[in-house]
C-alpha cells in the first residue's frame, strides 16, 4: 500500500462519498465533494493520532505466550512469500528451500489468486499460501460487492469463486502430500483478500473433507457470516490485524458511522479556531481535488464557511488563498498539477462507475476466528486478544490506516512485538 497522498486513498474517499450521498440523498444542500471529505477526514486523523500518542494499552489481554508469537511471525513470512514472482523470491522471504515448494502459481487473475503450496519441515506442516490483491482499489471493490451462498451460509461472491477455483487446483496435491507426510499438519495462510480466501478455504476443507486445518489470516476484510464465526474459532482460524488498518473495519456499517462523524464535525473549530491546522489540512487537500481547478478551491472554502463559520470568515478565506498560492507558485506548476488531477479524476470516475454497476444489497459479514490485534504504545508493539465486538465496525481515522495494511509493515511489527511479562 502507498501513503495517504495516493490513488488508494482517493479510492477510499470515493467510497466514502458514495456512502455520504446515499445517506443524505433526501436532504437539500447536503452535497459534498471529495476535496471536502478529504479535509474533514484529515482533521479526524490529526485529532485521533494525537489521542493515540498517549494511549496506554490494558495489560489483561496482552500476548504472553512466546510460542504463539513465534507462529505469528513464522507464517507471516509465508503470507509475504505469496507475493513473489519466482521460487527464488519465495525462498528469500521464507525459511523454505526450493525443493520444499510443491506447487506454484505466480500470476493472479480475476477470482484466481496466485499461490504456492510447500512442505514446511521446520514446523512439520504442509502450507498453502494465498496471495492477496496487489491493488488497494480491488480490495475495496471485493469487500463491497454482493454475497453468495457458501456451504450452509454465505460469503463474498468473488472470494467464494476463488475458493472453489483453488479447490480444483490444489486439493489433489494436498491429499497426496498428506499421505507422504502423515504426521504433518495442514496450514493455510494469506494476507488481505488472500487471508479472507484462506479463511473460507479452511472452512471448506474442514466441512467437506474432514481434514483439520489451521489458518493464519493477516489483515483480512470481513468475510464470514455470523453463523460461521463460532466454527472459525473452533477450527483454528487466527486473524491478525495491525493497529488502525482500514480493511478489516471496512464495511457498510463502519462507513455509515464515519459519515455521521464527518457530518457532525465542528467546521468552525477546524477553520477558524485552529487556523494553523486549517492551513496544514488545506495543503494536503490540494492533492485530492479531482475536477476542482485551483480557482474552484477558493469556492470550496466558501462552502465550508457557509456550513457554520460566520465570524472571521474573510480571514480564513484569505488564509486558504495564500496557502494555495504558496503551494502552487507559478503557472507551469499549476498546469502540471492540473494534468495529475485529471488522471486521478478519470480513475475515480471509472472506479465509482464500476461500484455503482456491481454493488448489490450486501448481507453483513464479520471477521473470523480468534483475533490478535497488534497495537502501538509509544514506540512499542503489543499483541492484544480481541473479541468480535462492535469495535471492528468502526473505522479508526489515522495517517497509518493504509500503511498498517501492508504485509511488510505487519511483518515488521511482529518482529518488534513485545511479550508482556
Amino acid at each position: 500500500m502507498q501513503n495517504t497522498l495516493s490513488v488508494p486513498f482517493q479510492s477510499f474517499l470515493v467510497q466514502l462519498k458514495r456512502t455520504w450521498d446515499r445517506s443524505c440523498k433526501d436532504e437539500e444542500g447536503s452535497s459534498i465533494s471529495v476535496a471536502e471529505l478529504c479535509v474533514g477526514l484529515q482533521y479526524l486523523m490529526e485529532k485521533a493520532d494525537e489521542e493515540r500518542e498517549h494511549r496506554r494499552i490494558p495489560r489483561a489481554n496482552i500476548l504472553r505466550d512466546p510460542f504463539v508469537l513465534i507462529n505469528l511471525r513464522h507464517f507471516c513470512m509465508f503470507a509475504h512469500g505469496a507475493y513473489s514472482d519466482t521460487v527464488t523470491d519465495i525462498c528469500s522471504k521464507t525459511p523454505l528451500v526450493e525443493s520444499d515448494i510443491v506447487q506454484f502459481q505466480p500470476v493472479s487473475k480475476q477470482e484466481q489468486p496466485a499461490y504456492f503450496l510447500a512442505v514446511d519441515h521446520f514446523t512439520k506442516n504442509i502450507v498453502l499460501s494465498i496471495c492477496g490483491t496487489k491493488s488497494f482499489q480491488d480490495v475495496l471493490t471485493d469487500v463491497t460487492v454482493e454475497t453468495t451462498e457458501f456451504l450452509d451460509g454465505y460469503g463474498p461472491k468473488g472470494m467464494v469463486a476463488a475458493v472453489y477455483w483453488l479447490q480444483s487446483q490444489v486439493m489433489f496435491t494436498i491429499i497426496d502430500e498428506t499421505s507422504k507426510y502423515p504426521s504433518y499438519g495442514l496450514v493455510f495462510v494469506g494476507h488481505s483478500l488472500g487471508g479472507a480466501v484462506a479463511t473460507l478455504m479452511s472452512l471448506l476443507v474442514r466441512k467437506t473433507y474432514g481434514i483439520p486445518v489451521i489458518c493464519y489470516s493477516y489483515a483480512p476484510p470481513p468475510c464470514v457470516c455470523s453463523s460461521f464465526v463460532p466454527l472459525t474459532k473452533e477450527f483454528g482460524v487466527i486473524t491478525v490485524i495491525l493497529d488502525t488498518d482500514l480493511i478489516p473495519r471496512f464495511n457498510p456499517k463502519s462507513l455509515d458511522l464515519l459519515v455521521v462523524e464527518l457530518r457532525t464535525l465542528d467546521w468552525q473549530q477546524v477553520y477558524f479556531r485552529k487556523s494553523e491546522l486549517h492551513s496544514k489540512l488545506f495543503g494536503v487537500a490540494v492533492n485530492y481535488l479531482g475536477e476542482e481547478t485551483t480557482n474552484q478551491l477558493s469556492q470550496q472554502i466558501s462552502n465550508y464557511l457557509r456550513k457554520g463559520l460566520r465570524k472571521g470568515s474573510q480571514q480564513v478565506l484569505e488564509l486558504g488563498k495564500n496557502t494555495l498560492l504558496s503551494k502552487l507558485g507559478d503557472d507551469e506548476k499549476i498546469k502540471n498539477i492540473s494534468k495529475w488531477q485529471k488522471r486521478v479524476t478519470d480513475i475515480s470516475r471509472s472506479y465509482w462507475y464500476h461500484c455503482e454497476l456491481s454493488t448489490k444489497e450486501m448481507q453483513p459479514l464479520q471477521l473470523a476466528g480468534n483475533i490478535w490485534h497488534i497495537q502501538r504504545e509509544g514506540n512499542q508493539y503489543f499483541g492484544v486478544q480481541s473479541d468480535q465486538g462492535e469495535y471492528w465496525n468502526k473505522i479508526e481515522p489515522s495517517r497509518q490506516m493504509l500503511q498498517d495494511h501492508r504485509i511488510s509493515q505487519i511483518e515488521w511489527a511482529l518482529q518488534h512485538m513485545q511479550l508482556e511479562d
